[in-house]
Parts: C-alpha cells; sequence; structure tokens
C-alpha cells in the first residue's frame, strides 16, 4: 500500500481542519443546576434536556448543544451551539455577509495556490502542509469553507482538487467509500427562555459566525452575556441579535469567571502567541471591571493579580467573597522535580496570594478539572486521569476522598446543586460498565444514583471505559 498517497486520502477535508486545541483532555460541564436549585440542564450527547430533583428527565428542548449557563433569576439559558453545515448557501443564510465575503474571495484564489504548491512538492499533500501552508500561517485561514465554496461554486476547480488529492493510480488503495463532502462548523451564542414547564419558544440568537465562540456566561447583575470568540473575551447584550460587541480582554486561555458582584472577570492571559500543549505556559491572572454601578457597559483598566506557570489550561474561578482562586505550578527556582510537577490551588486576595494549605501530594497533577461549591468554601477536583474525585476544603486544606477510581476515565466535570448537594460521573457499581449520575447529600453524606433510571446511551458519555475484563491494578 502506497502509505504516503494513503494519507492524502484524507485529503482536501484535512486541509479545513484548523490546528488542533491543546490542553490535553478537557471534562466538559454536563450537569448545570438552575440558581435556586428547583431543575437541572443536562446534556446528554448534543442534545440539551431538564432534570427534576428527583432525577425525571426531559425530551430534548435544544440541538446540537455544546454548552450552557443558567441566566442568574433562571428564567432561561446561554446556550453555545455548534451546527454542521454541508451547504454554502446555507453558511451565507446563517452568518453576516462580512464574514463570508472574505471566504468567498480566498477561495476563487486557492486552487492556483495549491497547483503551485503541488508542483514544487511533486504533489505530495503531506509536505504542503507542512513545507508551505502551515509555516506561511495559511492554515489560520478558514480552508474548510473555502473548500465548501468551490464544492458548490466553482465545480470545475473543485474537481481539479480531487484529482490532486487523489491520483488514479493509487486507486487500488482507495477505500471503498470516501467522504469529499467539504462540511464547516457554524457557531452559535442564543439565549433560550424556560419555564416551569419547559422550554418557552426559540432561542434568541446573541451572535452567529464561523469563528470558535465557546462558554457564554450570564451577568449575575446585568444584562449582558460573556463568551470567548476564538481567544478573545466579548461582552454582548443579552437580547436580542447583538450589533456591537465590546472586546475585553486577547490571548484568553481557559475558563474564565464572573466576580461575585457581577460588574468584574477574572481570566487568565497567556503570555505567548498559542498555548503548548507540552511543557509548562507562562499566564497572568487578571481582572477587568466591565459594568458601572448601574450596570451598564464600562470598561476599566485591567488589574494583574498573579502571575503562574501552567502545564493545563487555566480555570479561573470567584468567591462570595471577592476572592479569586486558580490552580497553577510554582514559579520559584530551584526546585525540586517533585515540587516542579507539583500543581496547587491559590487563592488572591486584599492580602496578597495564598496557596491552599493542601497535603504534598494530595491532589492529582492536571487542576484543570474542578468546581466550585455555591458557598464558596469547598471545590470538587476530577482527575482527568481517572474517575476519581475529591473534595477540598479551601480554608484547612482537607482533601476527602468521594469516589475513589474504579477503571475507567472522567469526561465530565461535577457539578453542584444549591444546597450543597455533589453530583459527579461514576460507575454503578466496580464491575460493571455502566456510567451513572452519582449524588452526594450535603445533608447526611450518603451517595445514591441519579440518573440509573435514564436510558443507558444517555449516561455512555460520562466517563471513558477502559477494558474491565482484567483485574484489578491491571486495566488498561
Amino acid at each position: 500500500m502506497n502509505t504516503k498517497r494513503n494519507r492524502q486520502y484524507l485529503g482536501l477535508n484535512a486541509l479545513g481542519l484548523a490546528l488542533a486545541l491543546s490542553g490535553g483532555c478537557q471534562l466538559e460541564e454536563r450537569l448545570a443546576w438552575s440558581p435556586d436549585g428547583s431543575v437541572a440542564a443536562v446534556r446528554t450527547g448534543a442534545d440539551l434536556r431538564l432534570a427534576t430533583p428527583d432525577g425525571v428527565l426531559s425530551e430534548p428542548i435544544a440541538t446540537d448543544v455544546a454548552a450552557m449557563a443558567w441566566l442568574p433569576d433562571g428564567s432561561g439559558l446561554a446556550l453555545h451551539r455548534t451546527v454542521t453545515v454541508l451547504s454554502w448557501s446555507d453558511v451565507v443564510s446563517l452568518v453576516p455577509r462580512s464574514e463570508t465575503r472574505l471566504i468567498e474571495i480566498l477561495a476563487r484564489g486557492l486552487p492556483e495556490l495549491i497547483e503551485a504548491g503541488l508542483e514544487l512538492t511533486g504533489g505530495d499533500l503531506e509536505a504542503l502542509t507542512t513545507q508551505y501552508l502551515k509555516p506561511m500561517g495559511l492554515l489560520e485561514l478558514p480552508l474548510a469553507e473555502s473548500l465548501l465554496y468551490l464544492h458548490d461554486n466553482q465545480p470545475e476547480d473543485w474537481q481539479r482538487l480531487l484529482e490532486w488529492a487523489h491520483a488514479p493510480d493509487d486507486a487500488a488503495d482507495a477505500p471503498a467509500e470516501r467522504d469529499d463532502q467539504p462540511r464547516v462548523v457554524v457557531h452559535e451564542i442564543a439565549i433560550l427562555p424556560i419555564t416551569a414547564k419547559g422550554a418557552a419558544g426559540e432561542p434568541t440568537v446573541i451572535e452567529r459566525t464561523l469563528q470558535r465562540l465557546a462558554q457564554p456566561k450570564p451577568s449575575p447583575v446585568a444584562p449582558v452575556v460573556a463568551y470567548l470568540r476564538n481567544d478573545e473575551l466579548i461582552l454582548a447584550p443579552l437580547h436580542g441579535t447583538a450589533t456591537t460587541y465590546t472586546p475585553v480582554a486577547e490571548r484568553v486561555s481557559g475558563s474564565f469567571a464572573w466576580s461575585a458582584d457581577g460588574r468584574s472577570l477574572a481570566f487568565a492571559r497567556r503570555h505567548s502567541e498559542k498555548w503548548e500543549s507540552s511543557g509548562l505556559n507562562v499566564a497572568s491572572i487578571e481582572r477587568r471591571t466591565v459594568l458601572d454601578e448601574n450596570g451598564a457597559v464600562q470598561l476599566k483598566d485591567r488589574e494583574l493579580l498573579a502571575v503562574s506557570l501552567f502545564a493545563f489550561l487555566p480555570r479561573v474561578r470567584c468567591l462570595p467573597d471577592g476572592r479569586i482562586l486558580f490552580a497553577g505550578h510554582q514559579g520559584n527556582l530551584p526546585a525540586t522535580p517533585a515540587d516542579a510537577r507539583e500543581a496547587r490551588f491559590y487563592l488572591v486576595g486584599p492580602d496578597g496570594i495564598a496557596p491552599v494549605p493542601t497535603p504534598p501530594g494530595a491532589l492529582p497533577t492536571d487542576l484543570s478539572s474542578f468546581t466550585l461549591a455555591p458557598d464558596g468554601r469547598r471545590l470538587a477536583v476530577a482527575e482527568a486521569g481517572s474517575d476519581a474525585l475529591a473534595v477540598v476544603d479551601l480554608a484547612s486544606g482537607t482533601v476527602e476522598l468521594i469516589a475513589p477510581a474504579r477503571g475507567a476515565r472522567s469526561r465530565t466535570l461535577p457539578a453542584w446543586r444549591a444546597n450543597g448537594d455533589l453530583y459527579y460521573a461514576a460507575l454503578a457499581d466496580a464491575d460493571t460498565p455502566q456510567p451513572v449520575w452519582m449524588r452526594r447529600s450535603a445533608a447526611d453524606g450518603t451517595h445514591e444514583a441519579f440518573s440509573a433510571t435514564w436510558p443507558a446511551d444517555l449516561n455512555r458519555a460520562l466517563l471513558h471505559l477502559r477494558s474491565l475484563s482484567a483485574p484489578k491494578g491491571q486495566r488498561n
């Protein structure tokens, strides 16, 4: 088999893929309780459902949902939705014309650009990518979108691209079914109204774009929502399609948060151009006031709170008392190998930066996957490499193991309810490969299955199931 050409069967669609997101495996938020704890929003795959405190699950109320966050009064959800589109006319109907017009200009020159590069590399798509497209920064351009435009509007040029990607002399090595249909993802931030009976209408779109959106988070006190557009932190009006967007900060990495008073945003800004997936990254923990006393948008200067090293994407959270929580690696040199590897939680307050006094070695190396309790006194930290879960007391540093590792690997962030109950993903029992949502009662500390009555396929994505047939201690 011709290995070089076989790689090219990924061909044209591979050219359209952006560089992979770095930072390792990120656990996803799949359950979020309303502010009063009366109902939970649950992501089951790409569907959004509601669940009652006793675990009764609704039918889907929205689709294509990648993230959600409750409005402060519980009247709705801010959604991040992603829709895969196979037609350029559908793209034009969904996103601003200012975006599609630029892509069409790029697409018209793309065949000649690729043809010239293939002549220089002897028809090797891999060499074209590594020697020309990537060093010239062309992979940062909307190539997938350009290919979709050519497919629909310039079929002759599209056929030329196919011929370059799939040489006739390698036809015997071609897969039986080859998918050459270009596809692009449209991102959307929207508000879905919610009542006691479920969704109360269609989502109101705030922004649709071909750029990557993420993390919609409404202000606790004003009708604005913050979210990420690529790595830029953005503010937009909560109701109706925004005509103006307010940029707050660039190079934002990881997860940001609103302050308890709802007027400021806390976030991590990387120092380098890109976040590196291996080694340590340097980032600043910063805060910026974005609203005045009346809730109107008014930006003040960014405030530098801390600088830290990170081997994982930062996660910044704000406590009810105004302090800011993050996890990072210490930067003091010289350091022992153990100190250099160990990450810690830190609190930033009026008196400076103080580490949470957890015992050495009590926490996982990757501290990117934690959730803060509503009272701001504890956090639940999941270990991305296993299904273990622990709760940390921020004042004493005490680490309590809530769920031991049972041979799976977590894909899901734990979630807190307003009354202090903790919800987490775990195996139903040690020897059964069936993930469920578990609930740990704040009242008596008991654990019970919350989603045991749900269809098994709705629970399956909670954990990555390793082989459970091997003896314990020898599971993959």
